[in-house]
């Protein structure tokens, strides 16, 4: 008669190398503009090409965590000429490129820092638009405009290396002269956050250097970041 072997029956038990923590994700606002500004102008590059802000990083409670930015909202503005096929002039809102880019640093620079970018094409049959009527013309010699916040979900950029540092920037690029517009805040945001490309130029210029007055008007954009951690329970969320 066979023998079983005792060994085959009980298995020796043994320590496992996997890890059995769950990792948790949460998403929440760093900045919203309109918490701290408001709507004053709308914008075209006029004399600069790329303008940017420098945000705080929202510290993780959990030390061991890594976060990272995966949302960026920026508030696109169309005369409503434009938008709706009535203005004599034509239009070159539809399609017009804009670039989100977001630096691991406040010092924009720094070549070493880490960037990552992401161009849109404008779709105005995307988004949901709100009229918006500014008391006197802007630089397209329209009042009556249309707003809509418009999304570049940079996480697919974003998603290889955490940020680590504790200020970030984050910038808007157009690779065409003119268009499209975007929302700037009242003149009551420090110059010495915001940096910018003036026209004819590649290099980024702290705005505390070339203005003498101490407060300046901000691109409208609002940023979502993304927390990770490990955890020996389960995720709150």
């Amino acid at each position: 008669m066979r023998q079983l072997s005792f060994l085959a029956l009980f298995p020796l038990a043994a320590c496992s190398d996997y890890n059995l923590n769950s990792q948790c994700t949460s998403r929440e606002p760093a900045f919203d503009i309109e918490e701290v500004s408001e709507l004053e102008e709308s914008w075209g590059p006029s004399w600069w090409s790329a303008d940017a802000v420098v945000v705080d990083a929202l510290e993780p409670e959990n030390p061991e965590a890594s976060w990272r930015v995966v949302s960026v909202d920026v508030l696109v503005m169309v005369p409503t000429s434009h938008l709706d096929g009535t203005s004599v002039w034509p239009s070159e809102f539809e399609g017009a490129p804009l670039t989100v880019e977001v630096y691991d640093t406040s010092i924009l620079t720094d070549s070493s820092a880490q960037m990552w970018s992401l161009t849109q094409e404008l779709n105005t049959a995307e988004l949901e638009w709100t009229p918006h009527s500014f008391p006197d013309m802007t630089e397209m010699f329209e009042t009556e405009y249309q707003m809509a916040w418009w999304n570049f979900n940079i996480a697919g950029q974003t998603s290889s290396t955490p940020m680590t540092s504790d200020q970030f920037a984050v910038g808007l690029r157009w690779p065409e002269k003119t268009v499209p517009e975007v929302g700037y805040s009242s003149f009551n945001r420090p110059c010495d956050a915001n940096w910018t490309i003036n026209d004819g130029q590649t290099q980024w210029q702290h705005n505390s250097d070339t203005n003498s007055d101490p407060t300046c008007s901000w691109p409208m954009f609002r940023v979502e970041t993304e927390v990770v951690w490990e955890s020996e329970v389960e995720c709150p969320y």
